[in-house]
């Protein structure tokens, strides 16, 4: 039963006057929902017989400790509280007993706490604070559910629909979670120009600019790739055809210096054979054969005679090397270079010469 009598004449003034048989025997507020005890015949509210049920007090009457067989409505009491008129403590509307009940449930004046924050507000105006409650549930963006009040520090802190400077600094502004996919079109991030040789680090949104301003060079290290490539295929087809000479021989003798040099790099002078331009180059653990000058590779035999101070000679010849400008053909030594007197270079062009 719904009887919140002692809750109703928290908000409705009545007469102190009020006599007894419209009171309740326990808590002396009028009784409305009027139940009497039988046989006895007191009279309580609705309010205080409930009481007694959830107590397990309702089998005596707790006035004169009669045992109760029943309770019933008591009507009379009921209608007798429509003679009897109160105030309401908040809008100061006169009206019955009878009907205080439904005017606490209906006044708009009545403060009632906010079921979310529990701060106290008329009844007219908790809708709209419910509206605006700092504890009212919201849907975040990214699917979260979370107090309103809790909204700036979930935005700062863990919200992937959050939009944040891109951490590249390309000026624009990006979701959390769209950060990874971002930055593999962002035009802020740098990476190494895809023309072999290059290596410039060029942003992303600036490539197109690099690739006008450097066409040029891009254009001659894409040369030299397909030299490269060339030289590696025909490299490749080599190793199945038995290399011959094409009687092309060129000899060059070098006398060396008698200061002392040793732990120094001596050079020999420049020669010029095959329309190309040649030196030797001689330290205290090798002697090498230099490619000075040239414009196409060439495919030889290089073989280095070493006479020393004794008279003796050492032979020893590097096989099938390709060199191209700036390269050379390199024999290790193991013994005095202080002692050698003078080196002879013999050079054997192969076929087939790859250019």
């Amino acid at each position: 039963m719904d009887s919140p009598s002692k809750h109703v004449f928290d908000h409705i003034r009545f007469n102190d006057d009020l006599g007894n048989q419209f009171l309740c025997a326990v808590c002396r507020n009028p009784v409305l929902d009027a139940e009497m005890a039988t046989p006895c015949g007191h009279s309580f509210c609705g309010f205080c017989i409930e009481q007694f049920k959830a107590n397990n007090t309702a089998t005596t009457c707790q006035m004169c400790r009669r045992p109760v067989s029943a309770f019933c409505r008591n009507l009379f009491a009921n209608s007798m509280l429509a003679t009897v008129e109160g105030e309401c403590r908040w809008c100061q509307a006169r009206l019955p007993l009878d009907t205080a009940k439904t005017h606490v449930t209906q006044c708009d004046q009545i403060e009632k706490p906010c079921d979310l924050c529990s701060q106290l507000f008329k009844r007219m105006e908790i809708q709209q604070h419910q509206q605006e409650c700092e504890y009212r549930e919201i849907v975040c963006e990214c699917g979260t559910r979370l107090k309103k009040k809790e909204e700036a520090n979930h935005n700062s802190s863990t919200c992937a629909f959050k939009e944040e400077p891109c951490p590249l600094n390309c000026g624009e502004r990006v979701k959390r979670y769209l950060v990874v996919s971002h930055s593999l079109q962002c035009s802020a991030v740098a990476t190494v120009c895809t023309v072999k040789g290059c290596n410039k680090i060029v942003r992303r949104g600036q490539k197109e600019e690099h690739i006008s301003r450097d066409q040029m060079r891009h254009f001659s290290l894409l040369e030299e790739e397909k030299r490269n490539i060339l030289w590696e295929v025909n490299k490749r087809v080599m190793l199945d055809i038995e290399l011959k000479c094409t009687g092309e021989v060129a000899i060059f003798k070098w006398n060396l210096p008698t200061l002392p040099t040793r732990g120094l790099l001596r050079c020999s002078p420049l020669i010029e054979k095959f329309n190309r331009k040649w030196r030797l180059l001689l330290t205290d653990k090798a002697v090498c054969l230099e490619y000075i000058q040239g414009v196409h590779p060439i495919h030889m035999h290089v073989s280095f005679i070493i006479k020393m101070a004794d008279g003796k000679a050492h032979a020893n010849i590097v096989r099938g090397v390709n060199l191209a400008e700036g390269s050379m053909a390199k024999h290790t030594i193991n013994m005095d270079a202080y002692s050698m007197r003078n080196i002879t270079a013999k050079m054997e062009i192969l076929e087939p010469e790859l250019c």
